[in-house]
């Protein structure tokens, strides 16, 4: 997925608000992916980090900013750093409903700022349930492939014992065929 340019004024405001010079913009360049679970999420990072293996990793889902998660992954590229962005659909759709009300309301929203308290603790609000969907989705992740082994390892034990059942069963009959061939 795209991810709109820097504003001239979203990039004054974070020189500023991090008191760092233009040449330590980590985020002047980028992209966004945008997958569908944190499940997928955590499927891809460790591909993107496979392919950028010096890269430097700011895991926004253990320290969330403002209610904001996301991992966002610093890659240098030709000597300049550039960022990607991978988000869950739930972290991206509150990143664009916080980029939204930042436009609307008051831009220091995004940042916990502005007098609107109540627009932060909504924010804040849904970042919770966001975090706790996702946690569940791991949950439910680890216990679809807990149940997926279990199911193949019960398999595989069935279909041992089958071979095994099949084995002695042949070696009954060429012992009693060797047998009675032998009397012959």
């Amino acid at each position: 997925s795209g991810r709109p340019a820097k504003s001239t004024t979203a990039i004054i405001e974070k020189l500023k608000r991090e008191s760092i010079r233009l040449s330590q913009f980590q985020d002047i360049a980028g992209c966004r992916i945008v997958v569908g679970t944190i499940v997928n999420q955590n499927q891809i990072v460790p591909s993107l980090i496979n392919i950028f293996p010096n890269s430097k990793i700011i895991d926004r889902r253990l320290h969330p900013s403002h209610g904001y998660r996301g991992v966002h992954i610093i890659v240098g590229v030709e000597g300049r750093s550039v960022e990607i962005q991978v988000r869950s659909m739930l972290q991206h759709l509150w990143a664009e409903f916080s980029e939204k009300l930042s436009d609307v309301i008051d831009p220091s929203i995004k940042y916990g700022g502005g007098e609107e308290n109540s627009i932060s603790e909504f924010l804040q609000k849904q970042a919770v349930f966001i975090a706790n969907i996702e946690d569940l989705e791991l949950d439910i992740a680890d216990l679809e492939n807990n149940t997926m082994n279990s199911i193949i390892k019960v398999r595989l034990e069935e279909l041992q014992k089958k071979v095994g059942t099949t084995k002695r069963e042949m070696g009954k009959s060429l012992k009693e065929a060797i047998s009675t061939y032998s009397k012959l």
